[in-house]
């Protein structure tokens, strides 16, 4: 169970809003406390262990406040339902709160077509999907929260940034920050950028992902540009720590921490697809098959760092790729140090 940051709101035996209503703590009394409140109040959830059986739906400029592990709301609604859905609404804020998932079920909070959203020093476990899913969201916070074991239903993603497209029209998330995120174990992927831009995911740490830590994705009509990882710390992801793919470009990767664990083909960050102009600056990368491996994609630069202990590589290329390294990079202590390619340009100390 996490330590929240921040001291929760005072302890109250009843769910309140700022009406001054009183609710007995039943799960349908949620929804009727928030919409009793209205537009831009306050709701107070107290201790309380209950299964909800229908989505809570906030309403814009509300913020509901649990008292951090002892507000336990559990997904008991519908296939594919969360438990809190955003959608249509801005200025919400989501804090304290313990949600567990269901395996038959969707994400723990989802966020759509919505702006300036905040969620933060929640639990979240369990989900069959999403931890949380950024569908149409922009200038929205997710920090301080702790999500471990999502996706049970489906591989997923604990934090699933990504466009929102009703009758055809196309919604993109941009402009979202994710900050000091705790994830950990679970099925799928950690942080999903999939589309979207000027997203940014800060000091986050993703621990054993199942597959990936960190993904950037671009699909078809739809950008994934000017996003960046920066002091991110992931840890023992079984495929690729970062993954960079579809044609994503403009992206970037800065001093960020990569642990993995000598798995045949695993990758710290793996750029592919075509997606151009990826910035890797000073990375610490250490103990996969390769440290760094450009697929078919050019104009990489990577600009000091560490990288050591992988078994192949530093960094590797294959099909059209060429990349460039920039001032002090440290390549020692891997089965070999980069590619020797003419594409390739080395200004500056490269130490191998």
């Amino acid at each position: 169970m996490p330590t929240f940051g921040r001291d929760p709101p005072i302890y109250k035996k009843r769910i309140c809003n700022s009406k001054g209503h009183h609710y007995a703590p039943v799960a349908r009394n949620i929804q009727r406390a928030i919409d009793d409140a209205g537009a831009d109040e306050a709701v107070w959830l107290p201790k309380m262990d209950v299964t909800l059986t229908s989505i809570i739906l906030p309403l814009s400029g509300q913020r509901i406040f649990g008292v951090g592990n002892g507000t336990i709301l559990r997904n008991g609604c519908g296939v594919n339902d969360a438990i809190f859905r955003d959608y249509l609404v801005s200025d919400v804020e989501l804090a304290w709160l313990h949600l567990i998932g269901s395996p038959t079920t969707g994400d723990g909070i989802d966020i759509h077509r919505s702006a300036r959203c905040r969620v933060h020093d929640c639990l979240i476990e369990g989900t069959g999907e999403e931890g949380v899913e950024m569908l149409g969201a922009t200038r929205c916070f997710v920090n301080d929260n702790y999500i471990t074991n999502w996706g049970t239903k489906n591989i997923s993603y604990a934090i699933d940034v990504a466009d929102r497209v009703e009758d055809s029209t196309s919604y993109p998330s941009n402009d979202n920050v994710l900050f000091n995120n705790k994830i950990y174990s679970g099925t799928g992927i950690g942080i999903g950028f999939r589309t979207g831009v000027r997203n940014r995911s800060m000091l986050n740490t993703i621990s054993i992902p199942s597959t990936w830590g960190i993904e950037f994705i671009q699909y078809t009509g739809k950008l994934c540009q000017y996003n960046s990882s920066i002091h991110d710390i992931i840890l023992q992801p079984t495929q690729f720590a970062v993954c960079i793919q579809g044609g994503a470009s403009y992206n970037r990767v800065a001093d960020i921490t990569l642990t993995g664990t000598d798995v045949a083909n695993s990758v710290g960050i793996y750029i592919l697809e075509a997606s151009l102009y990826t910035i890797i600056s000073n990375p610490r990368i250490i103990d996969f098959d390769h440290g760094i491996y450009i697929l078919n994609s050019n104009h990489t630069i990577i600009n000091g760092g560490h990288i050591r202990s992988c078994v192949t590589r530093g960094v590797s290329e294959a099909g059209t790729s060429d990349y460039t390294l920039l001032d002090s990079i440290n390549l020692n202590g891997n089965g070999a140090a980069h590619d020797v390619n003419a594409a390739n340009s080395i200004v500056g100390d490269v130490r191998t």
